[in-house]
């Protein structure tokens, strides 16, 4: 895809810099973690090489072009399904371009505790693979590095008798290796120690000489082929970081120890690092005058910049489980590594992933500004004393690793949990009565972005939409300021910059995406001319993701999902609360009896001593702790001890009640609600439902009792047992469970006394680990419609009377304050739950872009347009600014026929008293 304000940056902001920087994560797919990638420069441009998904004796080699913003193209994939040995454990040791501009791949591949080296040579016009040869020495597991020396690639690589092997290979015959014995008068440790005997060899170059590290040795190979070597100082640990610095010294990091070395590996100097390490894996380069080192560690990377004396001067955390290799050429630094994916299930195919999918991870530094962040959606924001682990694909809330959980709470040290994990879901019926949707306890068969025709959804579409769009309002307020004065080397932040606005409809995409305020009224989402995204609340998260009609069971929604906090002093609810407001937005089919759902893993501390229940006055679910005393669990769960707060979510806006032409009254019957809004306001088709069912969930009564399918998830959201079976207290069928004594007008049970005193103490439940499972509609979903939900996650704690009860109490009261603030459409400090509008005065007139609903798009003959005005003017012109058809408007809806028109990309603009809106259409 082509996004027109990517061009107009170029050419307005940043001519000179032809190569921004950047973080992010690229192509993911089912492999685990290890080496399994590289990068190098093909014609000036930044090309990954990737074996990922690479399994025995099938090659599969994976190269993609990655642009000056990160953005990734030209995905190419060749396979060999008999690649030269079944090594199960396939890596890239280093690549290079020969003189013809073929690709000549290094590739070390282990099994057990050996290994062998292949070259692959691949012609790029064609995509083939020319010819293959593999080593037939077997050497030591482990990694190597090879790199590029004139014409041949160099490798090092352990020998099972002991010592090293230098094999160099001509990147013209690549069948023609030599091979010579690192100074066989020396004896290097090679067997035993970390990993059975695994051995990583690090190598790197300095005009003609050649450093190795392995194991515990330094090992010099001088330009006259003598070999010298000295002792590395530091735990006894395979991996090391090496670099020559502007001194010609090679400065070795190893475990918690550095050492300097002179060209003739005399050791210098060697000292502690002030920085506790946890090893894995090092990189490391040289950042002005001092040192970037990248540490692979269980929880990411850490990326330390030490001073000329190795003095730690920051530490940065990047979302990355191990980086790779670092390839320098004059725009700066690449660096790539690889991360988990735990939450991305599905391939671009709609194929379920394996238990560990991973991604890519790839950095450009220009040693010139501070090193970016990873744009990913599983980012940490946050909120007074708030920090909650977003995520994508339904996932809305979910720990990043096992050390870490979904929403909890900081004292500015330390956090501790409030929930583990959350995730919302859809399901409904098609037109066919059959029950399509997701649950995302299990395999979701969600993809990143839009809905986009499955023939058209590749592996660029899904590194486009695979990550979050964080913006806030001083970053709109700041970007307006700086756009209308032109200020000189002005960056727009990432969130602004690449607010999905538009989509592609040449892709089957819908041309409107996320709302935006059009400052110049061009149609256009153009950052650089002042446009805005429109966000909810002061700081605020964007991820998109869509079912692939790939599924069997497809729904064809497609989701924008908003993270936002608000912030104001005056009200403890908006300080103690996150929200997420959910568009579904159904693309191809029509679907009915839809239900929104939300399932919580409530860990309150200690996850091992919680309750779960529901209020199902104020629409919430919710989890507290079963005793008095929060004890600390190993892991994440530090216990709250004496003071431990209540967590709930309040589904403040949940599905549309089916229109009927009625206002539905307040009340327990059929039709009516307690808990919803808009019911009895004197306004037909107004309502919305709040939590109308909610379900216990463990272990046992889903994963293990109940088939994982649809089925059992619909009869969830009906508010009755996944087999079906009614839900009931003392012999009533109620719709929720532990609803306590907050149901004193029996709506749970339409009306039927049911004692109104049903709660996991009153029913003599043992406390333990908790997840709960609430429901709202239901409702209908056609295709045009768009159907907005907004949740609130929200704790309260009572720290003055201390009991687990008052914290209860607490959280009612703010749950209360939050629903009471919603019907009147402000949550405090004069701010609403809407969309943000600057009030920054320019002179430039200003249009609230609204998505306008049409479809279907492409369309062959008629396209269907709805959400107009009273008085509206419809155009469409042809890409030269030709009108080819108009009309004025008096209906809510419009058809229009595009059958006489030639197949091309078109521009639809209404004009109403909403403004002038504009989208893209095709006809095909």
């Amino acid at each position: 895809m082509t996004k027109i304000h990517k061009i107009t940056l170029l050419l307005i902001f940043a001519p000179s810099l032809l190569f921004g920087q950047y973080s992010r994560s690229v192509y993911t797919t089912e492999t685990s973690i290890n080496r399994n990638a590289d990068l190098l420069e093909i014609n000036g441009d930044i090309h990954f090489v990737s074996v990922k998904e690479s399994i025995e004796d099938t090659l599969k080699l994976t190269i993609g072009k990655i642009d000056e913003n990160g953005n990734t193209s030209n995905y190419r994939t060749i396979q060999q399904n008999d690649f030269l040995h079944t090594q199960n454990l396939i890596s890239v040791s280093g690549c290079a371009v020969d003189q013809n501009g073929n690709l000549v791949v290094a590739l070390y591949s282990t099994e057990n505790f050996e290994g062998q080296l292949s070259y692959l040579k691949v012609d790029l016009s064609s995509n083939s693979i020319l010819s293959s040869y593999t080593v037939p020495n077997v050497y030591i597991r482990g990694f190597s590095r090879t790199r590029l020396k004139g014409d041949s690639l160099v490798t090092y690589l352990g020998m099972a008798a002991g010592g090293i092997e230098r094999i160099s290979t001509p990147l013209s015959q690549i069948n023609n290796s030599s091979f010579e014995v690192a100074d066989p008068t020396m004896t290097y440790i090679v067997a035993g120690g970390l990993n059975g005997g695994r051995k990583n060899v690090e190598l790197i170059l300095n005009g003609d000489d050649e450093y190795i590290a392995i194991a515990s040795n330094i090992v010099k190979r001088a330009a006259n082929g003598t070999y010298s070597s000295a002792t590395i100082n530091g735990i006894f640990l395979n991996p090391v970081g090496m670099v020559v610095n502007a001194n010609d010294e090679v400065v070795v990091f190893k475990g918690d120890v550095y050492t300097k070395y002179d060209m003739a590996l005399t050791e210098l100097a060697t000292n502690t690092l002030s920085y506790g390490f946890v090893l894995s894996d090092f990189e490391v380069y040289n950042y002005g005058n001092g040192y970037r080192v990248f540490i692979n560690n269980n929880s990411g990377v850490d990326v330390l910049d030490f001073d000329s004396s190795l003095n730690p001067i920051t530490t940065h955390h990047v979302v990355s489980n191990n980086v790779y290799n670092i390839l320098t050429n004059s725009n700066g630094v690449y660096v790539i590594g690889q991360k988990s994916e735990p939450h991305l299930e599905v391939s671009i195919d709609a194929t379920v992933l394996g238990s560990v999918p991973a991604s890519l991870t790839i950095m450009h530094d220009d040693l010139q500004s501070p090193l970016k962040e990873f744009i990913e959606y599983d980012q940490e924001i946050s909120h007074e004393s708030i920090s909650f682990h977003t995520n994508h694909l339904g996932r809305s809330f979910t720990n990043k690793a096992l050390s870490q959980f979904g929403i909890g709470l900081s004292d500015g040290v330390n956090s501790k949990s409030l929930m583990y994990a959350g995730a919302t879901n859809l399901i409904g019926k098609n037109s066919s009565s059959e029950v399509v949707g997701y649950f995302n306890a299990w395999n979701t068969e969600l993809l990143p972005g839009p809905y986009t025709a499955v023939s058209e959804y590749t592996h660029e579409v899904m590194d486009e939409y695979n990550r979050g769009y964080y913006v806030t309002t001083d970053m709109i307020e700041n970007h307006i300021t700086q756009s209308v004065n032109n200020t000189p080397g002005y960056e727009i932040p990432f969130g602004i910059l690449e607010w999905p606005a538009h989509g592609d409809p040449s892709l089957g995409q819908a041309a409107d995406l996320a709302g935006y305020v059009d400052r110049n009224g061009n149609g256009i989402y153009d950052p650089e001319n002042g446009d805005y995204p429109q966000i909810y609340g002061d700081q605020c998260l964007l991820n998109i993701y869509h079912q692939s009609s790939n599924s069997a069971t497809s729904s064809q929604v497609e989701c924008h999902q908003y993270y936002f906090t608000s912030d104001c002093d005056t009200s403890e609810a908006a300080k103690n609360t996150v929200f997420m407001r959910q568009h579904y937005f159904p693309r191809q089919i029509d679907l009915d009896s839809v239900y929104i759902t939300q399932f919580s893993d409530f860990d309150i501390g200690s996850a091992s001593d919680d309750y779960v229940g529901t209020n199902v006055e104020l629409g919430m679910i919710y989890g507290y702790n079963g005793d008095a005393f929060d004890e600390d669990q190993l892991g994440p769960n530090t216990g709250f001890h004496d003071t431990i707060p209540a967590m709930g979510i309040i589904s403040l806006q949940g599905a549309k009640k089916i229109n009927d032409g009625m206002d539905n009254a307040v009340g327990v019957l059929a039709g009516e609600s307690i808990s919803g809004i808009g019911f009895g306001d004197g306004i037909a088709d107004n309502e919305y439902y709040s939590f109308e069912a909610s379900l216990h969930v463990t272990n046992s009564v889903v994963w293990g009792e109940y088939p994982a399918d649809n089925a059992t998830n619909y009869n969830m959201a009906l508010g009755v047992m996944p087999d079906g079976s009614p839900k009931q207290v003392g012999g009533i069928d109620v719709r929720h469970d532990y609803f306590g004594n907050s149901d004193p007008l029996f709506y749970t049970s339409n009306g039927v006394d049911h004692g109104n005193n049903h709660s996991e103490i009153t029913a003599g439940t043992p406390s333990g680990d908790r997840r709960m499972y609430g429901a709202s509609g239901p409702s209908n979903l056609t295709v045009g419609d768009t159907l907005q939900v907004l949740t609130a996650y929200l704790y309260g704690t009572d720290t003055v009377n201390i009991s687990v009860q008052n914290s209860i109490d607490k959280l009612f009261e703010l749950g209360q304050s939050l629903k009471n603030s919603y019907a009147q459409g402000t949550i405090g400090c004069d701010k609403t739950f809407g969309t943000y509008h600057s009030d920054n005065a320019t002179d430039l007139e200003e249009t609230v872009k609204q998505s306008i609903h049409f479809y279907p798009n492409p369309t062959e003959n008629t396209i269907h347009v709805r959400g107009l005005q009273p008085s509206s003017t419809i155009r469409i012109c042809d890409l030269n600014g030709m009108v080819v058809f108009e009309s004025l408007n008096d209906a809510e809806s419009a058809v229009i026929d595009m059958s006489h028109l030639a197949n091309a990309i078109y521009i639809l603009t209404v004009s109403d008293s909403n403004g002038i809106r504009t989208s893209r259409v095709v006809k095909q």
